[in-house]
């Protein structure tokens, strides 16, 4: 096995094995529609991780089909690894992976609902600063190129797609832009 696969399937690993269970059948599991395969359960038997049979409206995110989803121990959506490129509040998150959606970019969730992870199909501007698009080549480097949110829905922080002039103080393409606290 890859080393690229086992960091991906990693948070898989995170979750209790022993609630490990195969779903012989696609089912709705405490509303969410879970399809045939893997799926993982807290010890209390709530659904804790599983692939999605049908789109789902998960908070702000239309999630589709073979998105994998994981949920908190509260039962509130903790990330998801979407099964394609999904535009999420306006932004276009990147989804899949070479293998599936599981070892694709994780795009986190706040508890209730909102966008706090993106990694960007395209340079967006974002609340007036140029957002870089996602690059598992900087992240390699040492950059980090996804884009965060605050819960209100306003950015966090994103790598600078061009040279960016805030507060009096010059910003260089590539660098982490981080905006004060508001």
């Amino acid at each position: 096995m890859s080393p690229l696969l086992l960091i991906a399937l990693l948070p898989l690993a995170l979750v209790d094995q022993s609630t490990h269970r195969n779903l012989g059948t696609a089912r709705e599991i405490q509303g969410i529609p879970c399809a045939a395969g893997d799926a993982w359960f807290f010890p209390d038997g709530r659904l804790a991780k599983c692939s999605l049979s049908g789109d789902f409206t998960i908070g702000v995110v239309r999630a589709p089909k073979g998105t994998w989803l994981s949920l908190t121990p509260a039962g509130t959506a903790n990330y998801i690894f979407l099964a394609r490129n999904t535009r999420i509040s306006g932004y276009f998150c990147k989804g899949g992976g070479l293998l599936g959606p599981a070892e694709g970019p994780s795009t986190a969730l706040y508890p209730s609902g909102a966008l706090k992870t993106c990694w960007l199909v395209e340079d967006t501007e974002v609340d007036g600063v140029p957002c870089a698009h996602a690059s598992m080549l900087a992240d390699m480097l040492g950059g980090n190129s996804g884009t965060y949110f605050r819960e209100s829905g306003k950015l966090e922080a994103c790598m600078l797609s061009r040279p960016f002039r805030f507060a009096g103080k010059d910003h260089r393409k590539g660098d982490r832009f981080q905006l004060p606290q508001q």
